[in-house]
């Protein structure tokens, strides 16, 4: 893509190895003792923790492809690691780190510690005029983890995958309408659907073929007006012809 092409870069790029390593399942939380250890097991994530070299080429790209915002989530200890390699490329500054605050997020197994609570965006812009949609409000944002409860709401369709609330109130408040919106890391394609939605365009990588197909059913049954479950169920959209 030619320098400039892009609006803003949203994306949710894989953890460093620290994370992948201790991420456990819970389930369901009404089943087991939230200090029962013995029953949970640690998740593979289905993809590969966060190399240090396609972390600095990912922020090359930004610099280059992406004319105002660029917003990096991750776990409070990569915000540092982050910083520099945004800091790095020319004309990218760091701005703010920003925090998602997870309501229903696991809790602390070992009842040891206390558990995470949060997750973090670190945000970076070229130098000059920054504007965004928020006035002076502040850059925490609540909200419930994508996950059912006792088998009510919808699946998760990714193992780490961001509430469609989260992506909606973020676009709407880093973007313009019209906007081109890019996530190099799409996975089941959330931040394409809330672009979708709040008229935006949007542009989704994602290197595993099986995910890549789900996030593109997914933005086309959104398009008709529809879900992915409905569409595999085979409903069809009330407006299709």
């Amino acid at each position: 893509m030619p320098t400039g092409y892009v609006g803003v870069c949203l994306m949710d790029p894989p953890y460093d190895e620290r994370t992948h390593s201790s991420v456990r399942r819970a389930g369901d939380l009404a089943d087991v003792a939230e200090h029962d250890c013995r029953k949970r097991r640690k998740t593979d994530l289905g993809f590969v923790a966060l190399d240090p070299a396609l972390q600095e080429e990912v922020a090359h790209e930004c610099a280059r492809l992406v004319r105002r915002w660029t917003g990096a989530f991750c776990t409070v200890e990569m915000v540092h690691g982050w910083i520099g390699a945004f800091e790095q490329e020319k004309p990218l500054r760091y701005v703010r780190t920003v925090a998602w605050v997870k309501q229903g997020s696991t809790p602390q197994f070992t009842g040891d510690r206390p558990a995470v609570g949060f997750e973090c965006m670190v945000l970076a812009h070229p130098k000059g005029r920054m504007r965004w949609n928020g006035g002076g409000g502040r850059g925490v944002y609540t909200h419930p983890i994508e996950l059912p409860r006792l088998g009510r709401g919808p699946k998760r369709i990714h193992t780490t995958q961001k509430p469609i609330s989260l992506m909606l109130e973020l676009v709407e408040l880093f973007t313009e309408p019209d906007e081109i919106v890019i996530d190099p890391f799409c996975g089941s394609g959330t931040t394409g659907l809330a672009c979708l939605r709040l008229g935006r365009r949007f542009i989704g990588m994602e290197l595993d073929p099986v995910m890549a197909t789900t996030a593109r059913d997914r933005l086309k049954a959104e398009l008709g007006e529809t879900t992915l479950d409905a569409v595999r169920s085979g409903q069809r959209g009330l407006f299709d012809a």
